[in-house]
Parts: structure tokens; C-alpha cells; sequence
């Protein structure tokens, strides 16, 4: 079917029982908590054989991870070695061959149970990959510069921001502090690096007092830390750097929550972790759950509720919309009693609700576009911060989509008026800002063409580019639990103590929830059925979407070419948002 504009529609009467009948297969469901789900996924749009098969083959490739991970790490011999309750009972039965069989049974038992519960070395950890490349911060975890990079280009890009003209009240650092950082040979300042604009803050304050777990009797910790970043000059034969400073492990400043420096010794890496996992969590449910699957199942309902299939906005927004809806279902598992989310993450349940509901108060559609989003949060500025990963390569393809949206809307939107005499583009703006259906904040009347083609590019970007580098970052992490713990097993470091490399690994995750992180995170990081700019055959009727289509592809390929050109000065290459590695809706 030709796509047309409801004002020039030829069956006025088809269009409007053909949304009849969307909205009554596609409904939002707020039973949970007020929380925005669909009711029920129709038959049509259930998941298919292409996506069940590559599904199919993440999960046996884990399955046999799994398998090798335990044989790996209870084998007899390295048994005896690490466990001395396994290794006294062999001395005493070596005699006794009923004692034998007895201990080598409970060992068979412990290999079905799964890996040991507790990691005595950092190597350990190492263990759960049998099969499965390990993800590449696996060896360098521990670096300052690791930990920097990954608030520029890791898991979760998107808190960074620029201090602006005072640090915050609640966050004391001083000159002595920034001295300890950088060293007493680099000739800089905190209050030139602050007048400058070199200075950088991840403040994680949306968490504070956010209930924390316990599962199977572990208790989980959970904070609202405050970490402070810079941008050191050139000096000597050193390039520009972006390197940590400071972290606070809350937002009151006192005694028990004093301010850690790279000088602080296994205190400081005690903090690092502390910020690493909480960073896990404002991912996990702010970031994934609530602003890529929850925010895009609204839009999509919204979508399908209001424009009539033929509606040339319906039409491009379709195959972004693949594999949405029954993820959605999915992605509710994870906040139910016993959920993914309350049992690998910090926080509890009732916690995630909080704070999923916390980020949706903060939420802003406007903001959240690039050219919006990274002005908002001060770190727009390529000289100030010349070295931002996940910007650069988001705008890259940010501009792309955008391109390609605005010839294909000129299409059919001449003038601004055409937009407003459109009763169903009108009706779908009201709907996706209404409180009983989208829900969605801060967003912009649709009066223009310019409106339209923004609200289109955003929603195109966030179920691509956006959630790719949310979601298929994830495994690079927090694949490897040391790195990322999607949970804290212990307190944040206070003031007076003496810390040890065994603190630091009882703050981290049981082997078992190392390996179910571990597994979560690579099925997020595999499930590609298809690409950006990937349109099925045939899908658009109208003749002249083609070439559009074409040009789009070749922006990509673009895009591609510099992102791969930056990431050979990069300390580890961003793969994340080339073009190939962007799927064309969310798909998991």
C-alpha cells in the first residue's frame, strides 16, 4: 500500500478502523508497580525462527563455557591444592577407601553445584571464561587509566559531566588532593584545571538511600559515591590525559566517607570498585531498563496506537521497532520477586522500582538527544575534552540518521502547516506525552517539519546507536567481574583502616554470581539479528525512498571509516557504535 498523509488519504475510513483495530491489540499495561508495560504481544509480532536460532547458539555456546569453567576449576588436584578441608580429608583417608569414595563424591557434588563460592586470587576470576574470549579490561582492571577510560567509551558513557565553574559543596576536594593525583612533578592546579574546564565529575546522587539487597543470605552494599576526573595538559613527553583524582563513597562529606586518592592505597582501589559497581547499577535500571527498553516500548505502542499502517512515519519507524515489544515482556522478568536484577545487582527490588522511578522523574526527551544531551552535561567542548569516545562516534552516527530522516520526511511534509493538519501525527504527539499512555517528559510540540524530523531522528537513535552502546557494551564491563561487580558483597572504604588485597576481593562477587554476570552479559552482547540502516526487501513502496536509503547506507560506511580511523590512536579501539555493530531495533 502506497504510503499517504491522513489528510490525503483516499480511504479515510480504512485508515481509522485499521488504528481501531491497533489500538485495540496494543495496549500499555501499568498493573506493575505503575510501571508502563504492553499488555500482550500479538501473534505477528512474537519472536521468529532467525532470532530463536542465533538465541539458541549464544545459549549453547554458554552452556559449554559453563561446563568447561567448572571442570577447569575442580579438577582433584587443584582442589586439594586450594581447599584444605578437601586436602585434610585426603591425608586422613588415604588409607580407607570407603573415606576416598566418600570425598570424591562430595567433590562430584561440588562440580554439579557449580563453581567454589569464594575466590582466594583475582585469577580466579579468570576461571568462568572456558570457552569465551575474555572481554579486554580482564588484564588491566586495576589501572587508573582503565577506570577513567570507561567513564569516556565503557559500559555506561553517559553520567560524565563537566564540573562547571565551583565543585560542589558536598565534594571538598582540595589542592592537596589534586597533588596527590597528578603528582608533584606535573606542574598544574586544581583551580586551574576547574577555570579551565578540564575538570569532570560522576555523580551517582540519583542512588542515594536506594535500598540494597540480600541474596541467599549475602548481603548486598550499595552507595551514592561522587568521582572526580581531569584532563592533565601535555607535559614533558606525556600527551594530554584523562586520569582520576578523587572518590567519595557518598554524598554527605564526614568522617566515615572521606575523599580517596589514587595515594590511598588498596583504599583506593577499595573505591574504584565501589564506583564501578554502583555505575553497574545506574546502568542496569536507569540507563537499559528505563531509558532504552521502557521509553521505546511507550514510543512504539504510541506509534502503532495512533498512525495508520501506511503512514509514511509508520512505515520508517517500523523495522525499528523489531523485537521490541516481546523484549519488553522479557525485560519485566527482570524486576519481578527472584528477578535478574535484584539477585546479580545491589540493589533490592523495591530498590530497582525506587530508582527506576527516580530516573524517570530526571528523564527529559529533549535532553536526551546528542546534540542536546552532550552541550546539557558539559562535555560537548572537543577542546576542553578532546577524547570522548562514545560523543564522537554517536554524533558520527547520530548526523547519519539524521541526514536520512530529514530527506525522507521532505517527502511528504512540505511546509510546517502540512504537519499540523495532520490529525494523526498530531494525536500520536499527544499520546506519547500522555500521563495514562508514553508518559514521556520534556517533549517538544510538533508544530514543524524541524520538530517532526527531530522526533523521528531521536526515536531512531535511541533504539539504534543509543541502546547498542548501552546494551553491547555491557559484556566488555562487566563480563569479567573484578572489573565491574554488578554487586557489592562489602561496605565502601571508611577513614582509619587498613585495607588488604582480601577486603577488596570480599567486596566482590561469589564465583557463582561472577559466572551468572558473566553469562547475562554475553547473551546481551550476541544478539544481532540485524544491522543500522538494514530495511526488509520491499519494504518501502514508494520509489523515491530508495536512493535516500542508498545515500544513508553510504553515510554509514563513512562513519564507519573515521570511527575506525580514531580507534587506532584510541588505548583500547571503541567498536561498539560501528555501523555493523549496531542493530537495527533493540533485539535484547
Amino acid at each position: 500500500m502506497e504510503p499517504s498523509l491522513h489528510q490525503n488519504s483516499s480511504s479515510p475510513e480504512k485508515r481509522l478502523a485499521a488504528i481501531a483495530k491497533n489500538r485495540s491489540l496494543y495496549q500499555y499495561d501499568f498493573s506493575y508497580h505503575d510501571i508502563g508495560f504492553v499488555k500482550d504481544v500479538p501473534h505477528k509480532d512474537q519472536i521468529g525462527l532467525r532470532y530463536m536460532a542465533q538465541y539458541g547458539e549464544v545459549m549453547m555456546t554458554l552452556m559449554a563455557n559453563k561446563t568447561a569453567s567448572k571442570l577447569a576449576s575442580w579438577n582433584p588436584l587443584k582442589i586439594a591444592e586450594k581447599h584444605s578441608h578437601y586436602r585434610e580429608r585426603l591425608k586422613e583417608s588415604s588409607a580407607n577407601a570407603n573415606e576416598i569414595h566418600g570425598l570424591f563424591t562430595d567433590m562430584v557434588s561440588d562440580l554439579k553445584d557449580g563453581l567454589p563460592e569464594d575466590s582466594s586470587s583475582f585469577d580466579d576470576y579468570k576461571n568462568v571464561f572456558g570457552l569465551i574470549t575474555p572481554p579486554p579490561y580482564t588484564e588491566n582492571w586495576s589501572e587508573d587509566w582503565a577506570f577513567a577510560w570507561q567513564r569516556l567509551a565503557g559500559t555506561n558513557p553517559v553520567v560524565l559531566e563537566g564540573v562547571g565553574e565551583t565543585l560542589p559543596e558536598n565534594f571538598p576536594v582540595t589542592e592537596a588532593h589534586y597533588k596527590e593525583a597528578i603528582g608533584p612533578d606535573v606542574d598544574d592546579t586544581l583551580a586551574a584545571a576547574l577555570s579551565e574546564g578540564r575538570l569532570f565529575i560522576c555523580d551517582y546522587k540519583l542512588l542515594d538511600g536506594i535500598e540494597a539487597g540480600d541474596v541467599k543470605g549475602r548481603k548486598h552494599y550499595l552507595c551514592a559515591p561522587m568521582a572526580l576526573f581531569t584532563v592533565l595538559k601535555a607535559h614533558g613527553d606525556h600527551g594530554s590525559q584523562f586520569m582520576p583524582v578523587a572518590i567519595q563513597c557518598g554524598q554527605t562529606p564526614n568522617s566515615e566517607t572521606p575523599i580517596f586518592t589514587p595515594k590511598s592505597g588498596m583504599a583506593w582501589q577499595m573505591a574504584k570498585a565501589t564506583v564501578q559497581s554502583v555505575d553497574s547499577n545506574h546502568h542496569g535500571v536507569v540507563q537499559h531498563l528505563g531509558y532504552c527498553h521502557i521509553v521505546s516500548c511507550w514510543v512504539q505502542l504510541a506509534t502503532w496506537r495512533s498512525l495508520a499502517p501506511n503512514h509514511p512515519i509508520n512505515v520508517l519507524l517500523s523495522p525499528h521497532f523489531e523485537y521490541t515489544l516481546p523484549n519488553n515482556q522479557s525485560t519485566k522478568k527482570l524486576i519481578l520477586p527472584g528477578g535478574v536484577t535484584p539477585t546479580l545487582q545491589s540493589v533490592s527490588l523495591e530498590g530497582a522500582i525506587e530508582l527506576f522511578k527516580r530516573g524517570f522523574e530526571a528523564f527529559s526527551w529533549e535532553e536526551q538527544s546528542p546534540d542536546k544531551g552532550f552541550a546539557r552535561r558539559g562535555v560537548d567542548n572537543t577542546e576542553t575534552l578532546p577524547v570522548y569516545p562514545f560523543r564522537d562516534d554517536a554524533m558520527r552516527t547520530y548526523a547519519a540518521i539524521r541526514k536520512f530522516v530529514t530527506a525522507y520526511v521532505h517527502l511528504y511534509y512540505g511546509i510546517d502547516a502540512d504537519v499540523l493538519a495532520d490529525n494523526e501525527v498530531q494525536a500520536w504527539h499527544k499520546e506519547l506525552t500522555a500521563e495514562n499512555a508514553g508518559r514521556i517528559r520534556g517533549m517538544k510540540p510538533l508544530d514543524s517539519v524541524a520538530s517532526l524530523v527531530d522526533l523521528v531522528t531521536s526515536i531512531i537513535q535511541r533504539v539504534t546507536t543509543y541502546h547498542a552502546s548501552i546494551n553491547y557494551s555491557g559484556f566488555e564491563g562487566m563480563g569479567f567481574a573484578p572489573n565491574m561487580p554488578a554487586a557489592a558483597y562489602a561496605p565502601a572504604p571508611v577513614a582509619g583502616k587498613e585495607y588488604t588485597e582480601a577486603d577488596l576481593l570480599a567486596l566482590l562477587p561469589p564465583m557463582d554470581m561472577a559466572m551468572e554476570q558473566l553469562s547475562m552479559t554475553y547473551l546481551l552482547h550476541s544478539i544481532r539479528v540485524t544491522k543500522l540502516g538494514d530495511y526488509p526487501f520491499l519494504h518501502f513502496a514508494d520509489h523515491r525512498v530508495l536512493p535516500l536509503v542508498k545515500s544513508f547506507k553510504s553515510d554509514l560506511v563513512k562513519a564507519k571509516k573515521a570511527i575506525q580511523s580514531a580507534n587506532q590512536k584510541r588505548p583500547i579501539p571503541y567498536t561498539i557504535l560501528l555501523p555493523e555493530n549496531i542493530a537495527n531495533s533493540i533485539q535484547v
